[in-house]
């Protein structure tokens, strides 16, 4: 039986999927992040759409540390995501990244 951290951070998403303005997203860290045979290549899915938009990350976990550290110091306010559309309330998430500070 094995036990890792993980990380969920909830917000509202500045363009909306759909109708859906909230998110919520869970980090997981891995030591062996493989990219699998799904096309595109993704880093995550996207699990549910209602009531929010429900995505799934696996991070490598040296990241994963800088991002929890981020969330601990409450300085974690934007993320930053590329997926595909979502269809049946599914997709894959392409990138991410977390930030203190809005990307342009």
């Amino acid at each position: 039986m094995e036990s890792h951290p993980w990380l969920e951070l909830r917000g509202s998403l500045l363009e909306p999927v759909g109708m859906l303005r909230d998110v919520v997203v869970s980090l997981y860290p891995r030591d062996d992040c493989r990219i699998g045979t799904a096309r595109p290549a993704s880093i995550g899915a996207i699990v549910g759409a209602r009531p929010a938009l429900e995505i799934v990350i696996s991070w490598p976990q040296i990241d994963f540390d800088r991002v929890w550290t981020l969330a601990l110091s409450g300085k974690l306010a934007f993320a930053h995501l590329h997926f595909t559309k979502p269809r049946y309330n599914k997709g894959l998430v392409v990138s991410a990244s977390f930030s203190s500070e809005l990307e342009e």
